[in-house]
């Protein structure tokens, strides 16, 4: 596993309802600590599985997305143009 030597935090999703989840929360810990996040799962498993998963929306979305505003402006400060 090359990747562990980046520096990179790992989050591994083991079903579809985590992956949903977990996608949005590595978006707000990296946010929060500064640290990259690189979110895997099985895709093969994630695919084929028949499992109902409670989706967020857009409201729920746009709620985090505002509490993080302040972050979310820093994070862009930080992007090279």
């Amino acid at each position: 596993m090359a990747v562990r030597q980046t520096g990179f935090a790992l989050l591994s999703s083991h079903s579809v309802q985590e992956s949903f989840d977990l996608a949005l929360a590595s978006h707000i810990a990296t946010l929060l600590c500064s640290v990259p996040f690189v979110h895997f799962f099985d895709g093969m498993r994630t695919s084929h599985e028949i499992q109902k998963c409670h989706a967020l929306n857009d409201k729920q979305v746009k709620v985090v997305m505002d509490l993080l505003e302040d972050k979310i402006d820093e994070f862009r400060a930080k992007a090279l143009n």
